[in-house]
């Protein structure tokens, strides 16, 4: 079974948004005001543009299920994964 490209791009932008989210709370615990309100915004916008169109089944006309969109999301998602625990500390 092949997996679907649109899921793996629009997941993979959606799962960086998420990623975004959590460093903003990390940052804000950590007192670092401005750079939380920063990643919040932009972890939620980024979140909203792409994990709207994933759960409603669109494609983005057509662009989120070429192949090359779907290495983009995915390779995003896994350099927000590694952000995320970097800051974290792990």
């Amino acid at each position: 079974m092949r997996p679907d490209p649109r899921v793996l791009s629009l997941g993979g932008f959606a799962f960086s948004g998420a990623c975004q989210i959590a460093v903003g709370v990390v940052e804000y615990t950590n007192g670092a005001l401005s750079d939380a309100g920063l990643s919040l915004l932009v972890g939620l916008g980024v979140l909203w543009i792409f994990g709207r169109p994933l759960v409603r089944g669109d494609d983005l006309n057509g662009v989120a299920s070429r192949p090359a969109f779907a290495a983009l999301g995915v390779g995003l998602g896994a350099i927000s994964a590694a952000v995320l625990l970097v800051t974290l500390g792990a």
